[in-house]
């Protein structure tokens, strides 16, 4: 087989292993577990390299958007993407990574939060805006650590870095 051949059919077989996959992560699972659940599932893939664009964390579910082979070089421009989440929100106190798995730092009276009060909250975040990565968020600080291992050795007095958001539609 000449030389141009061999290249024209093993960029082929690239083609065919590179790209995205939209999985469904349960409730209770990292991604990475996902992600190895997908090679038990589809032997296919059990030798790609695979990654994932955008994280959920175990206490969530819903989509996770699987990279396979080159697709991964493309992860910046899936994580560009728009997303849509649905969730439970508890009211009546306050923990240090912001959800039910935190430290409780304080308590408050749940009584206070009305439709119309968490509606005028709501609008505060609708457009465009800054917003800080929580101190146990999985992304990573300074190229090191990521702000989960930071806030676990207890330095969460650190910067954490911001991110423009944009909610469009808040419900």
């Amino acid at each position: 087989m000449s030389e141009d051949k061999a290249k024209l059919q093993q960029d082929i077989q690239k083609s065919l292993h590179s790209k995205a996959l939209n999985l469904y992560k349960k409730l209770g699972e990292t991604p990475r577990e996902r992600l190895e659940r997908l090679r038990i599932e589809k032997p296919q893939y059990a030798g790609e390299v695979l990654s994932y664009a955008g994280r959920l964390d175990p206490m969530a579910e819903g989509v996770l958007i699987a990279l396979v082979g080159a697709e991964n070089h493309k992860r910046d421009q899936y994580l560009e993407l728009s997303k849509e989440y649905v969730l439970d929100v508890l009211f009546g106190f306050s923990t240090d990574s912001y959800d039910v798995l935190g430290k409780i730092l304080g308590d408050g009276d749940p009584s206070v939060v009305t439709p119309r009060s968490i509606k005028r909250a709501l609008n505060e975040f609708r457009g465009q805006f800054s917003q800080e990565y929580p101190p146990y968020s999985s992304k990573t600080v300074e190229g090191k650590v990521s702000g989960h291992g930071r806030a676990q050795v207890g330095l969460k007095h650190l910067y954490y870095r911001e991110r423009p958001s944009l909610f469009m539609k808040l419900n």
